[in-house]
């Protein structure tokens, strides 16, 4: 008749006895020996855990004057306004903005943008390259276009030909004087277009200038983000989020716009029902008091629509974007 079972055959299985009997660390033919082996082992252990949490760094905080050391090094300390102007392309992306053909691409001669950060009020004047884009665009009489905002209001104006007994006006005698040969393209009518207020609004706050901006009066989060910070914020009901390199620069600033009726047929973001525009600023230059990106380039849910080369650039310039009275007396 089998005795007893032990204690340790009681309490021990089988499989752990197995493992145990093939770990030589505690093995020995004495209780002592095999005591002061393991506890050997096992101070070795704890040495090594002890020295992997000496070296683990703790995590990175955020830079809390991160926000203000950019305004300082952009100049945007005293800035109320802004006229920044270049050349670039549009890509058939941005068909809210201009009608393009499908594939095709629009050679801007001139992009002019006039921001008036206190009004949320902004114009961007577009004079097309029409010899340029010939071969991928049908061209039409119109090479130049305005397109404006004022909180709420949106207008777009655009240039044709002057009727005959069409009255010089004063861009008309403007454009004559820098030319030899008589321009006759003069502004149409002002053409209401609320529908694209919020987005061209949107516009505003995603300059360099304006994130910052935006991002004071909007009780933005800081995270450490590489060698940068991270900003993020709600404004409007939508979601910024700018990056702030180690330079003090914005080099790139995100939101996520609700998809308006003007963008029926834009891309959309995974979630269905959202916009994104997602812009980046390089090769920043001075110009006078403030620093500017001399690269721009927006990409509309991973689709490339506006590259930009800034040559111009001024400081709180005298910029006016009023709403046209024919648009005021028609509400």
């Amino acid at each position: 008749m089998r005795d007893p079972a032990t204690a340790d055959e009681r309490f021990v299985s089988p499989a752990s006895v197995e493992r145990a009997a093939t770990m030589p660390a505690c093995e020995s033919t004495s209780r002592t020996g095999q005591l002061w082996v393991c506890l050997a082992a096992l101070l070795t252990a704890g040495a090594s855990v002890l020295a992997q949490a000496q070296d683990a760094k703790p995590p990175a905080k955020p830079d809390p004057s991160a926000i203000d050391a950019a305004v300082l090094t952009l100049g945007g300390v005293d800035l109320r306004s802004i006229r920044y102007g270049g050349t670039g392309v549009i890509h058939a992306g941005a068909q809210p903005l201009l009608s393009t053909s499908p594939g095709g691409g629009i050679v801007l001669k001139s992009y002019e943008v006039s921001i008036d950060y206190p009004a949320s009020a902004m114009s961007i004047d577009v004079m097309r390259d029409t010899a340029a884009d010939a071969g991928t665009l049908p061209v039409s009489g119109e090479n130049r276009r305005i397109y404006a905002v004022n909180g709420a209001t949106a207008w777009d104006v655009s240039f044709g030909p002057a009727l005959p007994d069409a009255a010089i006006t004063k861009t008309t005698a403007v454009r004559r004087s820098k030319s030899n040969v008589v321009n006759t393209l003069v502004p149409q009518p002002p053409q209401s277009n609320d529908g694209a207020a919020a987005e061209r609004r949107y516009g505003i706050w995603v300059t360099p200038h304006g994130f910052l901006k935006a991002a004071l009066a909007n009780q933005p989060a800081l995270r450490p983000a590489g060698s940068g910070t991270e900003v993020s914020f709600y404004s409007g009901g939508q979601r910024f989020v700018g990056f702030i390199n180690s330079k003090s620069q914005v080099e790139r600033v995100r939101v996520w716009i609700k998809q308006p009726s003007t963008f029926a047929k834009a891309p959309v973001d995974k979630s269905g029902n959202e916009l994104l525009i997602d812009t980046t600023y390089t090769d920043y230059a001075t110009f006078g008091k403030v620093s500017f990106p001399t690269r721009i380039v927006q990409v509309r849910t991973g689709q490339p629509t506006l590259e930009l080369l800034i040559t111009s650039v001024q400081a709180n310039a005298p910029v006016r974007v009023s709403i046209p009275e024919t648009l005021t007396n028609a509400r």
